[in-house]
């Protein structure tokens, strides 16, 4: 699935996963289960949230809202809470061995970094208060435009500890509040970069953070009130546990990155062949990443697992986009029978009709393999991708491969298609 994680260039506040791999001191960690991950995005910003001023100061922001998980938390672009000088030097939550719950509609974003227990949440938050003491109450020039960075204290969540709220004006124009709650560091933002944040919304955000804190505290025990499709994709979607013994994957401890994001309304399925084609956007669409390498390339002989489901409004619209992504696969044809060269980069694709049937209707797969021979001493990178019409949705499984060395990859297509039916029938027979 040559997208992958499109949703997050949307949000404006998280990166793609095809930059440089994370640092190999960094612990990061396993994806959470799926309960932990229901809590979580239950408790965190909905549009519904925001108050008055907020939602006018985002109406010319864009209006896709994202929520879900990314470890290591923000990718190859986590926000800071301030920008210190003009070359980007920041300050900015550690990540290591947090999970990453994110949440963010227009201008405005939560972050959520829990740590394995509150004592390690605290000993990162003593460091991290010093270093906004420090490095967010500065002033710099960059081109002929200077920056204020401002941070105060603020009261603590409960009575615990007092956090920071940190405003930055001139060439970076944002909000930010941050809170430690338990074994968990929150992040509230509203970024603006065409003027400053106004006295109103500066009042609005603290108190918004402040409600988002509180109820983050409480959300081992509040009751599930988000958007039911969005719990269903959390509690359906792949788990390391569900992947078949003859697929071999990577896992946290090796470097794995993981993510499970939702984007409402929907990005459309993947396009499989060509990243300018564009196919029919449904009510959302959700992604769930097991584990990536965090660049082009995956970790090296261990592969990853993508599942993506575009939801429609109807049966009837997810078929009428069915047609379109049929079409669209048939064009996969590259190079079918063409020799891998040794010393130039290769594309293959190849396209089929699976054997996985879905209430009558038999799904569609396509194959790729690309050569990189002047990376190193040469990757490889094969791919096989199943999609299906499951009711009113569209769903899409992938599994990746990178090996070393220029040469023919080979994936179990038959585990594929296992697991992409099982997931298949497993979101068919959700009943909440």
């Amino acid at each position: 699935m040559r997208r992958i994680i499109t949703a997050l260039a949307g949000a404006a506040l998280l990166a793609t996963m095809a930059a440089a791999p994370v640092a190999a001191q960094e612990r990061i960690a396993p994806p959470p289960s799926s309960d932990a991950l229901v809590a979580a995005t239950n408790a965190m910003l909905r549009p519904a949230d925001l108050p008055a001023p907020v939602r006018k100061a985002i109406s010319r922001s864009g209006r896709f809202f994202f929520t879900g998980f990314f470890n290591p938390p923000g990718g190859q672009d986590p926000m800071p809470i301030c920008v210190s000088g003009p070359n980007y030097t920041t300050v900015s939550i550690p990540r290591d061995n947090a999970v990453g719950y994110m949440s963010s509609y227009g201008g405005v974003s939560q972050y959520a970094y829990e740590y394995p227990s509150a004592a390690a949440a605290a000993k990162v938050w003593r460091k991290l208060s010093g270093q906004v003491a420090q490095g967010c109450t500065t002033t710099f020039t960059e081109g002929d435009q200077q920056t204020a960075n401002s941070a105060r204290r603020i009261p603590g969540v409960r009575g615990g500890e007092r956090g920071w709220q940190v405003s930055s004006f001139g060439a970076q124009n944002y909000f930010s509040s941050v809170q430690l709650i338990g074994d968990t560091i929150q992040q509230v933002n509203f970024v603006d970069g065409e003027r400053p944040v106004s006295a109103k919304v500066q009042k609005a955000m603290g108190a918004l953070a402040a409600e988002l804190a509180d109820r983050w505290a409480d959300r081992s025990q509040a009751s599930v009130v988000q958007d039911s499709t969005l719990t269903k994709a959390e509690r359906t979607m792949v788990q390391p546990a569900d992947v078949p013994a003859g697929l071999p994957m990577a896992t946290a401890a090796d470097g794995g990155w993981s993510s499970f994001q939702s984007s409402v309304p929907g990005m459309g399925p993947d396009s499989s062949c060509r990243a300018q084609a564009k196919l029919p956007t449904g009510t959302a669409t959700f992604t769930t990443v097991l584990f990536s390498g965090g660049d082009v390339f995956g970790i090296t002989g261990k592969g990853s697992v993508v599942q993506q489901v575009e939801v429609y409004g109807s049966a009837d619209e997810a078929k009428a986009a069915w047609q379109a992504v049929t079409a669209e696969v048939a064009t996969c044809s590259l190079n079918p029978d063409a020799a891998i060269p040794a010393k130039k980069p290769f594309t293959r694709t190849t396209n089929g009709t699976s054997s996985v049937v879905v209430g009558g209707v038999t799904g569609v797969w396509t194959a790729s393999l690309d050569t990189f021979p002047t990376t190193g001493k040469g990757f490889t990178n094969g791919a096989y991708t199943v999609s299906l019409l499951v009711g009113d949705s569209i769903q899409q499984v992938t599994y990746s491969l990178t090996r070393k060395g220029v040469g023919e990859v080979t994936v179990d297509r038959a585990a594929v298609e296992a697991l992409a039916s099982s997931l298949a029938q497993r979101w068919i027979a959700y009943a909440g």
